[in-house]
């Protein structure tokens, strides 16, 4: 893997002349990009990309297939969060192709298709038309002020300004966070793919911002993370104390897949814990059944995917768990790079749970 940089082809023949110009360029934006380049290195086209203008007939608008039964196929009990709580609903299954049209449905339903599965939540309405397209109204989720004021009882007033200052600030320590392990991260597959995620969590796991600059498989997983970190904890009788750093990578645990290590940092305030600060990043080897990333494809089960962390302290109140490290230098290869880049997550971690107690002591507890 490897970040990819695009340099214009100019019109015309592509002689040698042409190609040393388009090196050049290629070299000075990896410099303007990155802060260095490589002139002796070989460099891999990895796409050329033609554009063309001309005029092409009018695209004719799909129509909805005929001959399909109506109605939906079967229904099952979901679970939806409702005002902050989980509750259960009768929920109906639909065939993509199977819903009539022009008429007005109500959720929660869940839509199948073989592309795509598209959830309506319980109060919202759907509707099907002619040319395939699927609207959903869920105005209903909207709670107006007075709503609003019912159920925030006694909570502390925020004026829209202040909140979006407040969001703005969360963010950028999460974008932050990005920076700093992209910046420290040994292995190009963090400095140069951006395989990583960083972001901040509230008490109670909802996420509250994350990093822009992340690859999208990294976007929106660290919640999970924490959930199954807090059921193992709990099930061991452990508990989340300030200076601690907890490592893990269990896909049943909700983490992705073997590679993908996370480390969280609970963040406490005032002797409470407010929220959690973590980064999860792609690993170039977790002493698999074959070298690299890539080969836990063949794997038969997760114990093949190489090492499983399940909420390990690396760090137990500020003090450094040197046998875990020890382990890791014995059973990782590359193990140089990959705890480089563990390194580079754990400053990432620290950095942005700093920077959330520095929000907190600004703002106040109650007004974040």
């Amino acid at each position: 893997q490897g970040y990819e940089l695009g340099v214009e082809f100019p019109a015309g023949e592509i002689t040698e002349a042409v190609l040393q110009d388009i090196w050049k360029q290629f070299h000075k934006q990896h410099e303007l990009e990155f802060g260095h380049c490589f002139l002796d290195n070989n460099i891999e086209l990895v796409n050329i990309k033609l554009s063309a203008v001309g005029v092409t007939k009018k695209i004719k608008e799909p129509t909805y297939p005929e001959g399909k039964m109506e109605g939906s196929i079967d229904k099952c009990t979901s679970l939806f969060r409702v005002n902050g709580k989980m509750e259960s609903f009768e929920t109906f299954i639909y065939d993509r192709w199977s819903l009539p049209v022009d008429k007005e449905l109500e959720g929660p339903a869940i839509i199948c298709q073989k592309d795509t599965t598209t959830l309506v939540p319980p109060g919202c309405t759907f509707k099907n038309f002619a040319n395939g397209c699927i609207e959903i109204d869920t105005s209903s989720l909207c709670v107006n002020d007075s709503e609003d004021d019912e159920r925030s009882g006694d909570a502390k007033d925020v004026d829209p300004v202040t909140a979006a200052v407040i969001r703005g600030e969360l963010e950028n320590i999460a974008v932050e966070m990005g920076y700093k392990v992209e910046r420290m991260a040994y292995s190009s597959i963090i400095r140069e793919s951006r395989d990583f995620g960083t972001a901040l969590v509230s008490a109670n796991g909802d996420q509250l911002a994350e990093s822009k600059q992340s690859t999208p498989l990294q976007s929106g997983p660290i919640p999970g993370y924490i959930k199954g970190i807090r059921k193992i904890m709990e099930e061991r009788g452990e508990i989340f104390e300030e200076g601690d750093v907890i490592m893990h990578n269990d896909p049943y645990g909700g983490a992705s897949h073997g590679p993908d290590i996370g480390f969280i940092v609970p963040v406490f305030y005032e002797g409470n814990i407010i929220g959690f600060s973590g980064c999860t990043a792609h690993h170039l080897d977790i002493g698999s059944l074959t070298p690299g990333s890539c080969g836990i494809v063949e794997a038969v089960d997760a114990y093949a995917e190489g090492l499983q962390f399940k909420a390990i302290k690396v760090y137990s109140k500020g003090e450094k768990n040197i046998p875990v490290w020890y382990m890791l230098e014995d059973n990782i290869r590359t193990s140089d790079l990959v705890k480089g880049d563990m390194e580079a997550q754990i400053a990432s971690a620290q950095q942005g749970a700093i920077k959330f107690k520095e929000l907190m002591a600004k703002w106040g507890t109650e007004t974040v």
